[in-house]
C-alpha cells in the first residue's frame, strides 16, 4: 500500500489506543495486514501521485496540530510506515534485498513456511486506491475532532 494508507491507519490505532506501546506496536503489525492489497497508481503519473499524497499528508498533519494529537499522530505515522521506511532504503542506495516478510524478505513474523503480509490478496485499480487513501484520511480527522 502507499505511504498515504499506512500513515493513516497507523495514526488512527496509535490515537485510539490505551497507552503508546500498544498503540506503535498496533501502527507497526498494521504496515503487513495492509500489504495483503495491492495498489495502483492513483492518476498514472507520479508527480500528480506525489501532489495527492502529500496534500493527504497535509491534511493529516494540520488534523493533528488542531486536535492536539500531533505527537500521537506523527508516531503512529512513522510506525505505520516503519517497514517501508527500513526496507526501500536498503534496496534503493545499497542493492540489499528486503528484510521484512511484507515485501518478500525474510522478516519477523513467520509461521509454518508463511509469512505476515507476504502476498497480495486484492488488488485495487487508481480510483480504489485514490478513494481508499481520501476515506482513511477523512475517518481520521473525524476521529481526531
Amino acid at each position: 500500500m502507499r505511504a498515504t494508507t499506512h500513515g493513516v491507519v497507523g495514526g488512527l490505532i496509535m490515537i485510539s489506543s490505551p497507552n503508546i506501546i500498544v498503540g506503535a506496536a498496533g501502527a507497526f503489525l498494521s504496515h503487513f495486514i495492509l500489504d495483503y492489497l495491492d495498489e495502483s497508481s492513483q492518476t498514472g503519473d507520479r508527480t500528480k501521485d506525489s501532489v495527492i499524497d502529500i496534500s493527504l499528508f497535509v491534511i493529516y498533519t494540520m488534523t493533528c496540530v488542531l486536535s492536539y494529537n500531533f505527537v500521537l499522530g506523527m508516531i503512529g505515522w512513522y510506525m505505520g510506515n516503519l517497514p517501508d521506511i527500513i526496507d526501500k532504503p536498503r534496496r534503493w542506495f545499497f542493492g540489499k534485498e528486503e528484510w521484512f516478510s511484507c515485501h518478500g524478505g525474510k522478516g519477523l513474523f513467520q509461521f509454518r513456511g508463511h509469512k505476515l503480509g507476504e502476498k497480495s490478496i486484492y488488488r485495487l485499480n487508481g480510483i480504489k486506491t485514490f478513494a481508499l487513501d481520501l476515506l482513511l484520511t477523512f475517518l481520521f480527522c473525524i476521529t481526531c475532532l
